[in-house]
């Protein structure tokens, strides 16, 4: 049986200059993100050794393409006094905690696999047990995939063991799970030209459960785009990526600040500074986040 939850969440988001170039990161500059997750539940027979089935994941929860040869990482999360929709409600606005978290097992496919067993799942490098791990009452489990390099989860699906269930099969397909959202580019305060360098160990985006922590932001990036407006790139926004003319990105895990001239583009470019005929935003991702949304985003000036 697939079932489908609904959740709805949102994301919201001046700056000081203590020296020239440097850019001291506030919420007020942040962007405005309003998304919905879609996501379907699965029940299994109770204890039974299922097979995890993906072959059929072409798109991700964005609609993005997605290779067999991508999906690096499966992960199952049990939570053991969270429901499904609390477990989404906490997820949507990465308020999820250690805590929350009764257990976590892992499985690394080979490259085109396309299925495995739930006992080839493994925590510190011991296979699960089904008929001891996956029973009925033991909590809610949320299966989720995962691709190197790419920021948020890339396909999820909640299976749910059942006693009165036959079925012996998880599917993690393009229909999983879906986003909507909408968003708004323009309500921050912009970046100045000048910046070179950022500085975010200040920074408090406000979120349900207090400020999001700055230790999870560990990617940034900076899109340069020279034909695209606010309203397009708002109307497909989590292709932001994709649509940009050039992209700077650098691993920030652990870092709290960034001199962006020692950037170099995906096409070799060194950043050498915010130019005026081009629309540039900026960024600061967290890969580990259910929400594929940055947690900061902001533009720059053009005048």
């Amino acid at each position: 049986m697939r079932t489908t939850l609904v959740l709805t969440g949102l994301a919201v988001g001046v700056a000081c200059k203590p020296k020239e170039g440097l850019l001291l990161l506030a919420a007020e500059q942040n962007y405005a993100f309003d998304s919905s997750l879609a996501v379907t539940s699965q029940t299994i027979a109770s204890g039974v050794d299922a097979t995890v089935d993906w072959s059929d994941l072409s798109q991700d929860q964005l609609g993005k393409e997605i290779a067999l040869s991508e999906v690096d990482q499966l992960i199952i999360v049990r939570f053991e006094d969270l429901a499904q929709q609390e477990v989404l409600a906490k997820a949507s606005v990465d308020c999820l905690q250690q805590k929350d978290i009764t257990g976590v097992v892992e499985f690394f496919p080979a490259e085109d696999q396309s299925s495995a067993q739930l006992s080839d799942f493994q925590l510190i490098g011991y296979n699960v047990d089904p008929a001891e791990q996956f029973q009925e009452g033991m909590g809610t489990f949320l299966l989720s995939a995962y691709t190197e390099g790419v920021p948020g989860v890339r396909m999820l699906t909640f299976v749910e063991p059942q006693a009165t269930s036959e079925s012996e099969e998880i599917l993690l397909t393009s229909d999983s799970a879906a986003v909507t959202y909408s968003v708004d580019l323009s309500v921050g305060e912009r970046v100045p030209l000048d910046t070179t360098s950022l500085d975010w160990a200040g920074l408090e985006v406000p979120t349900d459960c207090g400020s999001f922590p700055i230790n999870k932001y560990d990617w940034l990036m900076i899109a340069r785009y020279s034909d695209q407006d606010l309203k397009t790139l708002e109307e497909d926004f989590l292709r932001v990526d994709e649509l940009a003319d050039e992209l700077w990105n650098a691993d920030i895990e652990g870092r709290s600040t960034i001199d962006l001239l020692g950037l170099t583009s995906e096409s070799g470019n060194a950043f050498d500074g915010f130019d005026q005929e081009s629309t540039w935003l900026v960024a600061l991702r967290c890969s580990t986040c259910s929400n594929p949304a940055p947690p900061f985003l902001a533009l720059v000036e053009r005048e």
